[in-house]
């Protein structure tokens, strides 16, 4: 579970179990033979420490050699949400915006860029300075694995986009059409429809704030006609 390649509702994610892995180059059925593994010992009698065990030693077996680089951990459905709620915070996007976005409406509007681009910053799949991790972005999509993260033809097509935009948000959201379309929203589109609504119901949660009016000290000099100045007597 820590490794992110396991979660007890999703079960085994593919593209992140992958990673950790090294095939023989050449080996041209390690994909065949894992998955067959993987078939025949995870029964559904099983429990979800038992699933977890049998597909790490279907890949340790079957897939490749462990590698002993870090890699990356992409974040849980819920850790992402808390991300976007976080950028929606930042951004101080406004509500008729979140009402849009919390029904699945994502806006062509400078607001909507800025959130794309902050949603991927948290999540480690965009750097300012490196553009996007078509690597990290392939594993981050493993509810929808799609192996055209991988290819010249993307990588080229999202690098030419931010550089015709001056503006960077602009450049990410619209690089976002360069990735892989699947039959169901992407997997951004849900995280940032369920955290507009998340923020949206903290809003109306939350009670009215009355903080007392600060009212600082005001130094001032007092002149006293028999006596010397004193500075910083507290105006009362």
């Amino acid at each position: 579970v820590n490794s992110g390649w396991w979660d007890d509702l999703d079960g085994l994610r593919y593209t992140v179990i992958e990673s950790y892995f090294q095939p023989d180059e050449d080996d041209t059925c390690y994909a065949d033979r894992t998955k067959e593994c993987i078939d025949q010992r995870l029964s559904s009698c099983k429990t979800d420490c038992a699933k977890a065990y049998e597909s790490f030693m279907c890949y340790l077996q079957q897939y490749g050699s462990l590698k002993s680089s870090e890699e990356y951990i992409p974040l849980t459905r819920l850790e992402a949400i808390q991300v976007a709620v976080d950028c929606i915070n930042i951004l101080q996007v406004s509500d008729d915006l979140l009402n849009q976005i919390s029904q699945g409406e994502i806006p062509d509007v400078p607001e909507v860029h800025c959130l794309y681009r902050c949603q991927y910053l948290g999540e480690g799949v965009y750097d300012t300075q490196y553009r996007f991790n078509f690597s990290r972005l392939y594993i981050r999509h493993y509810d929808t694995p799609s192996p055209e993260f991988l290819g010249e033809e993307i990588y080229s097509c999202a690098q030419s986009t931010l550089e015709a935009n001056s503006d960077e948000c602009t450049g990410v959201f619209r690089a976002r059409e360069c990735f892989p379309v699947s039959d169901r929203p992407s997997r951004t589109v849900t995280i940032l429809t369920t955290a507009a609504g998340v923020a949206l119901d903290q809003k109306r949660c939350e009670p009215p704030i009355y903080r007392v009016p600060y009212l600082p000290e005001i130094p001032f000099i007092q002149i006293d006609p028999a006596g010397p100045l004193v500075e910083n007597v507290p105006y009362k």
